[in-house]
């Protein structure tokens, strides 16, 4: 797995093609394991980035592995990855080149052994990169490559981490009148109003009042 991260740390994945280099990489090293990928297009400001599934299995739960390749800018001597008191250092070997080589075994592992749920790997081209156009994820949903549960090799300081995350969004609309800094007083300020929405207060001081 050390020489498998080496190699994808030596991709300077910080730029679209070269991270395209890497996906390429990543889609023969599963082809020369009679694994069979399925790369989509249209991620990218241009839809110039490609994703890559790779599955075994075909029973229930489905469970899905993310990782990506791209990686922040680093200086040259960081793409040349070293060993020091039995650990790794090199751009992105903690986030996330590292994690995505013990994903790519685990597909392989997986396989060898039989495996009875459906496991996806899924690697995107673009987690670190705001580009303006589809992500990568947004494309794998986009063809149905959606689970049960969700293994992402995300750091999080070598402990496991559980996440569920709900999205609340609203809009909020207030009349009033705008003012410069130092006549702050003569505007009406939308901060002030919704204090006194019910959801301007605490839930102690709502209950306070409800007593009242």
């Amino acid at each position: 797995m050390l020489a498998l991260t080496r190699q994808l740390v030596r991709y300077r994945s910080y730029t679209p093609g070269v991270a395209q280099s890497a996906m390429d990489f990543i889609n023969g090293w599963f082809g020369a394991r009679g694994l069979e990928t399925v790369r989509y297009g249209g991620a990218g400001s241009q839809g110039e980035l490609t994703s890559l599934v790779v599955g075994v299995g075909s029973g229930e739960p489905r469970i899905l592995l993310h990782g990506h390749v791209d990686v922040v800018p680093g200086e040259e001597g960081q793409f040349e990855a070293r060993e020091e008191h039995e650990e790794l250092y090199g751009r992105g070997v903690y986030d996330m080149k590292g994690a995505l080589a013990a994903m790519m075994y685990a597909v392989e592992d997986l396989r060898s052994l039989g495996c009875e749920a459906t496991v996806e790997l899924l690697i995107v081209a673009d987690e670190e990169q705001e580009h303006g156009g589809p992500n990568g994820a947004e494309v794998l949903i986009g063809h149905g490559h959606t689970g049960d549960f969700l293994i992402t090799g995300e750091p999080t300081d070598f402990h496991i981490g559980t996440l569920n995350i709900t999205l609340w969004s609203s809009m909020l609309r207030s009349a009033g009148s705008s003012s410069r800094r130092m006549t702050v007083k003569r505007g009406a300020n939308f901060c002030t109003r919704t204090e006194a929405a019910p959801f301007g207060v605490t839930s102690s001081e709502a209950s306070s009042s409800k007593r009242t």
